[in-house]
């Protein structure tokens, strides 16, 4: 009978984190639209400015830094695989390892890489700029 109620108990658990997960989802939905069509004192320029803003920030001011690391990579890989390969005698697939391994797995690795990673530089700075700003405004 302890079993079965243990059982319940975990398939209620669940059916309730499912229900607070689907309920927390579609309220942050309903206030994003909600803010989007309705607060007009931003007005659709002023998000399309920060929109635009990021997107400059986060893409092209860092393509420099993830050409380095990306031309980086590639060098390294390609000693790497065609010593490697030279001894191994497979020398003609070379070009097509290097597709794979470059194109399909370093280069969105690099890139998601720094983009997590300025992206959270950023938050966390100004995040901190916030909390000191409300800091001095308390005092």
């Amino acid at each position: 009978m302890e079993i079965l109620l243990t059982q319940a108990d975990r398939v209620g658990f669940r059916l309730f984190e499912l229900w607070r997960y689907i309920r927390g989802t579609a309220l942050m939905i309903y206030l994003a639209f909600r803010s989007a069509f309705n607060d007009r004192k931003l007005g659709f320029r002023q998000i399309l400015s920060v929109v635009s803003a990021q997107i400059y920030f986060t893409g092209w001011q860092g393509m420099p830094l993830v050409t380095i690391l990306a031309l980086a990579a590639g060098g390294i890989a390609i000693l790497q695989s065609s010593a490697q390969l030279s001894l191994l005698g497979g020398t003609s697939m070379l070009g097509n390892i290097l597709v794979v391994i470059i194109v399909r797995e370093l280069g969105p690795l690099i890139t998601a890489l720094v983009v997590i990673a300025r992206s959270g530089t950023a938050v966390a700075s100004e995040l901190r700029q916030h909390a000191c700003e409300s800091r001095d405004r308390g005092a």
